[in-house]
């Protein structure tokens, strides 16, 4: 009997463990902001509950959050046409926003929201890491654009023309603190591929570059396979039960 408490509560610790983020990322609000003031301090306290230290964060419940920053990122027309196009198709939006973490007042990690549908906002990530929150933090206008290169997890702030390095990473990764989107261009071009060729990642046999990246289409999948599997978890737990 001993033995069987011990295995139903070892099935009952995994059943949480791998149900709690996904369920959150499955709960939906009708616009960014009212995701953010729903969900952002139940997620993060749960990454606390988890392991603080991984995330760049104490024990402290002392939380609060930074405004919604929209997520843009170099379009693959702008980046592999020949033609010079206009500045406006530069950039896409991707459909998340960001927003600095702060704990105990101190900008610690980042955290974000993604439109999983029309008027639908889910969660995307946590974890976005303590120097992009920094960055952010200090940015002079605090709703700034954002741009994310996702092959090189390379972050910036955008001005007009000119695209500002946010980490250190990103620096080394342009050589300078600032580089035009033309300059840009001609440095990461060969990371895009032209609209209607297959890219790198759907390629059969290669994985995504961006671990990152992916964490929005993980999640989804994690949620719907883990709802799916409730009815299986308490038909089992019936039936030990009752043995």
């Amino acid at each position: 009997m001993n033995e069987q408490l011990f295995r139903l509560g070892g099935i009952l610790g995994l059943s949480l463990a791998l149900i709690t983020t996904p369920v959150l990322a499955a709960e939906t609000e009708k616009t960014p902001e009212a995701y953010a003031d729903q969900h952002f301090e139940e997620i993060v306290l749960d990454y606390i509950h988890e392991g603080p230290a991984q995330y760049d964060m104490t024990t402290s419940e002392n939380l609060s959050f930074g405004p919604l920053h929209p997520v843009m990122t170099p379009s693959r027309t702008y980046m592999t046409s020949e033609e010079t196009l206009p500045l406006g198709e530069a950039l896409e939006f991707t459909a998340e926003y960001i927003a600095v973490v702060y704990q105990d007042n101190v900008p610690v990690n980042v955290i974000g929201t993604y439109e999983v549908a029309a008027d639908e906002f889910g969660f995307s990530t946590f974890g976005y890491g303590k120097e992009l929150a920094v960055a952010l933090d200090a940015l002079d206008d605090p709703k700034g654009d954002i741009v994310y290169q996702a092959q090189q997890s390379a972050w910036f702030e955008v001005d007009g023309e000119t695209m500002s390095a946010l980490t250190p990473d990103t620096k080394k990764f342009v050589g300078e603190d600032t580089i035009s989107l033309t300059s840009y261009k001609e440095l990461a071009g060969n990371l895009y591929t032209a609209p209607g060729e297959p890219r790198d990642s759907d390629r059969v046999g290669v994985t995504a570059v961006s671990e990152e990246a992916a964490r929005p289409q993980e999640l989804r999948r994690y949620g719907i396979t883990v709802l799916a599997s409730i009815p299986f978890i308490y038909l089992v737990f019936r039936r030990r039960l009752r043995g």
